[in-house]
């Protein structure tokens, strides 16, 4: 790049709310699509065998977020770029429901004084992410608090993120619900979390 370019896009900031998968999904099986399935045997190929894959959710419906979104990852194209970075947030419940884990969604910024693409209420190319915390589902009321440390670094290709979640649904009554997930760009466990042995059932 010539000196004082400036790289496009500008900035990326990734964005979390609680949620409940099945609500993401109305009207529909959690199952992966059909045509995604050679997509994945492909992944799987390559790799050399099966693990947990990160969940793409196709136009997840707004309404099903559980609490404000909030910033789990930033990324600043035009200032120095991390390798690792660990951001701790409290995602409060905004309406009661069902909670088993986070969707990530992007807000990019093309240049700086430009309002951002946000991939949630926007039509783009970039995919929504579901990352399970719970195998079961916990009840939640407004006024819960989802204390979620969400750690991005570099994985061993150097080029892709690998992530860990740890969590903590701090309910108003005094109750303490913990989750985690270890999500690495490729390989990993299989079947670690209920969702993937339900995808993935066992032969």
């Amino acid at each position: 790049m010539e000196p004082g370019g400036t790289v496009i896009p500008h900035r990326a900031v990734t964005q979390a709310a609680a949620v409940r998968l099945s609500d993401l999904l109305p009207d529909q099986p959690v199952a992966f699509a059909e045509a995604a399935l050679p997509y994945l045997r492909s992944i799987f190929d390559w790799h050399g065998s099966p693990f947990d894959v990160r969940l793409r959710v196709e136009n997840p419906p707004a309404d099903a977020l559980l609490s404000e979104g909030a910033p789990v990852e930033v990324l600043d194209f035009n200032g120095d770029l991390p390798t690792q970075q660990s951001t701790t947030t409290h995602l409060a419940m905004t309406r009661p429901g069902l909670v088993d884990g986070v969707l990530t969604w992007l807000n990019l910024w093309c240049l700086p004084d430009e309002e951002p693409l946000d991939a949630l209420h926007m039509k783009t190319n970039w995919a929504s992410i579901y990352l399970p915390l719970f195998d079961s589902p916990v009840s939640v009321e407004p006024g819960d608090v989802l204390e979620l440390t969400f750690v991005a670094a570099l994985s061993d290709d150097r080029v892709h993120p690998d992530y860990q979640l740890q969590a903590i649904l701090h309910t108003v009554d005094g109750q303490q619900h913990r989750g985690s997930l270890v999500s690495p760009h490729h390989g990993g466990a299989f079947r670690s979390h209920a969702i993937y042995q339900d995808l993935f059932p066992a032969d």
